[in-house]
């Protein structure tokens, strides 16, 4: 290399290369590197001048050991870089290596490492590594031209796909065999999902035949409706999408896409298990004829449950029969019994009160081979009948306690509270509140004159804990009743039909005191009925008894009878008395002989009796005898349920059945 000067020009010749010339003031005197020093007059100045010019000149003639020894005299970061660039691509890797060691470019370096460990290899390809050294040039164009005409198409893709290009990963992967475009296209929807555009995501997949991941999609982004349009498109080969989408819609609430998700698989299980779930029973029984070899014990219990929810139990033990838990029928009832009562549901309860009687009453099939379980199982039954009466006639006092108004009497809430105290066992049932009953028995007996029974009444509320609202009302009432005469109003106390004695208001039971009759209720205003019980001889079987009570009545007497109801109308006629009245003698000789055992009628007087004014209570069951009762005032209309055996007067029974057309009680249909 020469450097001289002269005419205010400095002139760098560098080997055979022509001369590279700029303006300067001065004579040269010396340089080093590519600093020169110049004596300018008197003054010695040190000027930096580029080697890029000769630098460039060795490039051009891709001589690449003489650029980097012009380099190392003082060049610019970019021409050392320009160097590095050059040096690789011309593959002098010893000169490229030390060229970007100089600038510290890492990942050339790293490049360098690759190439150098691929030319040791037998299959080393040299466009393949060209195509990287362009890449990392940021020439993609001309790296996957070069990757393509090395025969690696999938490498230009590969970049491409890195890059985030799909276009053109798409365009390059079209023009070769071996590249899976359902591949691509997944690497693109994993994109897609990364960035957060789910839905050109979901639509990736899709194309790309990955169904089950844009279900996941669509159903981690709740879009329902686009899985619906999905699920149209799919045929049964797609198990694993269906089974999946049938999961989203089922935990979302859309049974109908479920549906029929289940029938493209033929996943009749499931669809069974799906109509189970919304109560589609008519849809269930259609699977259970089309599938009779299914596993269907689940399906019976679930359809048993729902049929005693819903007071179907005839059908529900069927159900239950089926499933093979025949006994499971009466915990259901139970459990249905005891929410009832929690819940104080208490009309719920008695009616379910009276189905757990009448299912125990069922399995008492034979008198005559009574066992100790079958009087156990009686016993329930009795006691199941008395809750379920109890528990009728304290939802009335619940009722009138809790809510602000009432269609009650006086005399009904007096009626039923008095029923109440003398039913109740010295066991209180659960959830029934013997302050509300005393509460209203006493408010009422002050009102209906019965004084007595208020006073009494008053002791015992004192015995228990007022609400704090009703303590002074309780305290007041209590110094009011004492100004009262110490008695009751007769026409409140009971009279017995049978004896004609009248019973005090505070005596407890529910019999008379002289005879030992049980009184016989009304169930709905709970009046004592002047019906008085009979039973036939010994040696008089039911049927027998049933023939001679079954007769046309005397002339002046018109019966009606009806299965659900019996009625009686009188027209004019002669009245009878006890003079030419069997049944009434017989009652004067049992009262006279003071005699408290049941009544016992023969054949002639079993002939003498109406049939209008015979009541008889027939039981299901052997076990119970049957029950005959005789009204001794025809003129008070009585009806007798025929499925649960309550009395009612004829008004009483209208009044409370005429909206829903059924006996209060046992929910029995009535055609009144």
């Amino acid at each position: 290399m020469l450097c001289f000067s002269g005419n205010g020009v400095l002139n760098i010749k560098a080997g055979n290369f022509p001369v590279h010339q700029q303006k300067m003031q001065g004579f040269v005197v010396g340089f080093k590197g590519s600093r020169i020093f110049c004596l300018h007059i008197y003054a010695m100045q040190a000027i930096d001048v580029p080697q890029s010019a000769s630098l460039y000149k060795y490039l051009d003639k891709l001589d690449f050991n003489n650029a980097y020894k012009i380099a190392c005299l003082g060049v610019t970061d970019n021409d050392w870089k320009l160097l590095a660039l050059e040096s690789l691509l011309g593959l002098n890797l010893e000169v490229a290596r030390k060229s970007f060691i100089r600038i510290r470019d890492l990942r050339f370096i790293e490049l360098l490492n690759v190439i150098e460990e691929a030319r040791k290899k037998p299959n080393y390809n040299q466009q393949l590594y060209l195509g990287d050294i362009l890449a990392y040039q940021g020439k993609y164009p001309e790296a996957a031209k070069t990757y393509s005409g090395a025969g690696h198409v999938k490498r230009a893709v590969e970049m491409y796909t890195d890059l985030k290009e799909w276009e053109q990963a798409r365009k390059w992967a079209a023009t070769s065999d071996a590249i899976s475009l359902p591949d691509l296209l997944r690497l693109q929807a994993k994109w897609m999902e990364e960035i957060g555009d789910f839905k050109t995501a979901a639509e990736l997949y899709i194309a790309a035949g990955d169904v089950l991941k844009a279900v996941n999609i669509f159903g981690e982004k709740k879009w329902l409706e686009q899985l619906a349009d999905l699920i149209k498109t799919l045929d049964k080969s797609e198990m694993a999408s269906l089974k999946k989408a049938a999961e989203i819609f089922r935990v979302h609430g859309q049974f109908q896409y479920t549906i029929e998700c289940y029938l493209k698989m033929g996943d009749y299980e499931n669809l069974l298990d799906l109509y189970i779930e919304t109560q589609q029973w008519d849809e269930a029984h259609k699977i259970v004829d089309m599938n009779p070899k299914m596993e269907l014990t689940k399906f019976y219990l679930a359809f048993a449950h729902w049929l005693a929810v819903n007071d179907r139990f005839d059908e529900a033990q069927e159900a239950f029969r089926k499933a093979g838990q025949a006994g499971a029928s009466s915990k259901v009832l139970e459990q249905l019994t005891h929410n009832a009562v929690v819940e104080n549901r208490f009309d719920d309860a008695t009616y379910y009160f009276w189905m757990l009687s009448k299912e125990h009453l069922k399995t008492i099939l034979h008198k005559e081979a009574f066992t100790e379980e079958d009087r156990q199982t009686l016993e329930l039954f009795l006691l199941y009948r008395k809750m379920s009466e109890i528990y009728y006639a304290y939802n009335f006092i619940f009722k009138y306690t809790e809510e602000p108004f009432t269609t009650l009497t006086q005399d009904q809430v007096f009626n039923i509270a008095r029923f109440l105290i003398t039913q109740l066992p010295d066991d209180t049932p659960l959830n029934i509140s013997r302050l509300y009953i005393l509460f209203a028995l006493a408010k009422h007996a002050k009102d209906l004159q019965a004084y007595k029974l208020a006073r009494y009444t008053y002791d015992r509320l004192h015995q228990l804990r007022l609400p704090p609202h009703w303590a002074d009302q309780v305290d007041l009432a209590t110094i009011a009743i004492k100004a009262k005469p110490f008695t009751d109003k007769e026409d409140l106390q009971p009279v017995c039909y049978r004896c004609s004695a009248t019973n005090l208001l505070t005596q407890k039971g529910n019999q008379c005191l002289n005879c030992k009759h049980e009184f016989v209720y009304s169930f709905y205003s709970f009046d004592v009925l002047p019906l008085v019980e009979f039973y036939p001889e010994d040696d008089i079987p039911d049927e027998e008894a049933f023939k001679l009570i079954d007769r046309e009545p005397p002339t002046g007497i018109t019966a009606a009878h009806s299965e659900a109801v019996q009625s009686l109308t009188f027209t004019e006629g002669p009245s009878e008395t006890f003079d030419n009245d069997p049944f009434g003698r017989l009652l004067d000789l049992y009262e006279q002989e003071q005699r408290q055992e049941p009544l016992k009628v023969n054949r002639e007087i079993l002939l003498s009796l109406k049939k209008t004014e015979v009541f008889i209570k027939r039981w299901p069951s052997p076990s119970l005898k049957t029950q005959y009762y005789r009204s001794m005032v025809p003129q008070i209309p009585v009806i007798l349920c025929p499925s649960c055996n309550h009395f009612f007067h004829e008004e009483d029974y209208e009044i409370a059945s005429i909206q829903k057309k059924r006996c209060p009680v046992c929910r029995c249909p009535s055609e009144l």
